[in-house]
């Protein structure tokens, strides 16, 4: 849960929400808004969440995004199949009208059947929402000839399914504020490559997701941002290059300037879309390395 000790600090400050808080990109993001903002850091390392907290004031909540949104999709799979069971076994019209009206809503009496439910909780936690970056993300490399089909869904459950939900349960919040929506996407959103097609499925998703977004909110007053890295200095990086080494360690092998993103750029461009001026929208930030990869040549200059 979130630690509210230093609430009063906070009172007039705007709110911040950061999911992927534990991330090479996410911890960036959290140091920087929490300069002038209020930041709920969302996170599954429980150690990083303490340390952001620890060291900019964020406030940590543990969760796992993806989790949550896997156990509302099988939740509402099993009210739709008890809703038919009870069609099929019932000839009265009460009952009939009750379990089609459970489909419709996609819910039962108890739709998590128990398991916390942190999306819900995070659009109750604070009063206001003014800020919801979505930086979590998994990427793996897979093919669409080898991939299993759970890696489809882990892929299109964190990178899609959740920050849709999770937005969705904030926009009332996101309204009141006139607030920013800010989806860390990737270059694999526009230009896929092969080998990498379970990725590249879930940021094209995504696009879909906050194009929409944007239309069906524009006139509700919130802005819906789009944020697209190139190849960034991250341990997510490294294991999708499966340099799990350097994925603990930090320890990559280091590149050239001009080849890999440092992951402070990232967090600078959130910056310059939460400080857009009110009269505008910064709709798509595309942040690439200085030489894209199918650019570069053996002679390139140092940077």
């Amino acid at each position: 849960m979130v630690e509210t000790a230093a609430d009063s600090i906070h009172i007039d400050l705007p709110v911040a929400i950061v999911t992927g808080a534990t991330g090479g990109m996410g911890r960036l993001i959290v140091a920087d808004l929490a300069r002038d903002h209020r930041v709920i850091a969302v996170g599954r390392d429980q150690s990083i969440l303490r340390q952001l907290a620890h060291e900019h004031g964020a406030e940590p909540f543990a969760a796992d995004l993806a989790a949550v949104f896997d156990a509302r999709v099988a939740a509402e799979m099993r009210d739709v199949a008890d809703g038919a069971a009870g069609r099929e076994s019932s000839c009265t019209s009460d009952r009939a009208e009750g379990a089609a009206s459970a489909e419709a809503n996609g819910s039962g009496t108890d739709s998590m059947r128990g398991e916390r439910d942190a999306i819900a909780e995070l659009a109750t936690v604070v009063d206001r929402v003014d800020v919801v970056v979505h930086a979590a993300a998994i990427a793996r490399r897979n093919s669409v000839a080898d991939a299993p089909a759970a890696e489809w869904q882990r892929h299109f459950s964190l990178n899609v399914g959740a920050p849709a939900a999770l937005t969705a349960a904030l926009l009332p919040k996101l309204r009141a504020s006139h607030g920013i929506a800010v989806f860390i996407n990737s270059g694999a959103g526009s230009n896929p490559q092969p080998g990498n097609a379970v990725y590249a499925m879930s940021k094209h998703a995504l696009f879909g997701v906050v194009d929409s977004l944007r239309k069906e909110e524009a006139n509700a007053g919130v802005r819906v941002t789009t944020v697209s890295p190139g190849p960034t200095d991250t341990p997510m990086l490294h294991l999708m290059n499966h340099d799990a080494e350097a994925a603990q360690t930090s320890a990559a092998v280091p590149k050239p300037a001009y080849e890999i993103i440092d992951p402070a750029e990232i967090a600078r461009a959130v910056r310059f879309v939460v400080d857009a001026g009110p009269s505008t929208q910064i709709t798509n930030v595309d942040v690439r390395p200085r030489i894209e990869l199918g650019d570069r040549i053996s002679d390139a200059f140092d940077a």
